[in-house]
């Protein structure tokens, strides 16, 4: 369970997107997906980060302990089509395509040393991500990604 600041800054960061992208509804599984897009038919997951718009957070595993996948890898097998990271004080979102081709592509830049590796503590768990400059993660993934300014 995300603590209660982080699930607020979370729930506001939805909200954010939903009147930037009106087309998003609420999905009925909130615990999996963050919107829905009846125009395409997709499922999306969202993250909103609060740290600066110069690395991109990927989790590896929501939780260390239960080795539960996290970010982009649980999105996939969660039914997610994209991965939008939200930047509230920049006015940016990340949007990641999920496919075969983009967790791939993620997965060799974790394994690659080129990333900073990072373990948080959320209270009962640890997440373990990897700090990823935005330029290098956009440069990666091609056209598999896209950044926008709001």
């Amino acid at each position: 369970m995300m603590p209660a600041r982080d699930l607020q800054v979370h729930q506001e960061g939805v909200s954010q997107v939903r009147c930037i992208y009106p087309t998003l509804v609420a999905a009925n599984d909130q615990a999996k997906h963050s919107h829905f897009d009846p125009m395409t038919g997709r499922f999306i997951r969202q993250k909103t980060d609060t740290y600066p718009f110069k690395n991109i957070f990927i989790e590896e595993f929501s939780s260390v302990e239960e080795k539960t996948a996290g970010g982009p890898f649980q999105a996939m097998l969660d039914g997610c089509a994209l991965l939008c990271h939200y930047y509230p004080e920049e006015h940016k979102v990340v949007w990641t395509h999920l496919n075969t081709q983009s967790i791939n592509i993620i997965f060799s830049m974790l394994r690659r040393n080129e990333v900073c590796m990072k373990m948080v503590s959320n209270g009962d768990y640890t997440t373990k991500g990897y700090a990823i400059p935005i330029a290098h993660y956009t440069q990666q993934l091609g056209n598999l990604c896209e950044v926008h300014s709001l």
